[in-house]
């Protein structure tokens, strides 16, 4: 049974991180690595992409689902893939490309990135993680307010698809948001791709 979530104020959001973040802990030991494979599968037959389509994804961490099969099949498919990049703390993400051959560097946030000489282009279509999400597309991420800014920023100079992935397991009933939060398009996991009716 999904547990419902509430988020009144900072302490319960620090409360509710660390509880998703033990979910997302069980869902990957539980789903095996072939979860990112059935997720890769999900994406490539639910996801609308034009054909010049440039994809941000991103590097996983931690217990986050890995997205890079995926990134893979998108380069196969000859889509521009990049991936996110902090330039200044409370800014919106930037996004340098990336292939398999690309020698990442460590960032000064410990995440491995494209070296800074890569070119920087602009997404149309971003995949982001989190550590929960729920049915109309409200996700939880780590507090830092990044993705919510680059999607806003994005959304103001064109169309773009935002898509949530995680595990299933990570899908609560429930995420509290309010006007600094950005809703993504789709959810997709290793079993099952929703369509979201984004408001406005």
């Amino acid at each position: 049974m999904k547990e419902p979530i509430s988020v009144d104020d900072a302490e319960n959001k620090k409360r509710l991180r660390a509880s998703a973040a033990g979910r997302r802990r069980r869902a990957q030991s539980e789903a095996g690595p072939e979860a990112a494979i059935l997720l890769a599968d999900q994406f490539l037959r639910k996801v609308p992409r034009a054909p010049e389509a440039i994809i941000a994804g991103y590097w996983p961490i931690g217990t986050e689902i890995d997205v890079r099969p995926l990134l893979r099949r998108l380069i196969a498919a000859d889509h521009r893939v990049v991936l996110p990049v902090v330039s200044v703390l409370g800014q919106p993400l930037k996004f340098h490309e990336w292939t398999p051959e690309t020698l990442m560097r460590s960032s000064a946030h410990g995440i491995d990135v494209p070296p800074d000489d890569t070119p920087e282009l602009a997404p149309n279509l971003v995949i982001t993680p989190s550590l929960a999400f729920d049915p109309e597309g409200w996700r939880l991420g780590y507090g830092g307010g990044f993705y919510d800014r680059t999607l806003r920023r994005l959304r103001g100079l064109g169309d773009i698809l935002a898509i949530g992935v995680g595990y299933a397991a990570q899908q609560v009933d429930k995420v509290a948001h309010n006007d600094l939060d950005e809703q993504l398009d789709w959810v997709i996991t290793e079993e099952f791709a929703t369509e979201i009716k984004r408001l406005g």
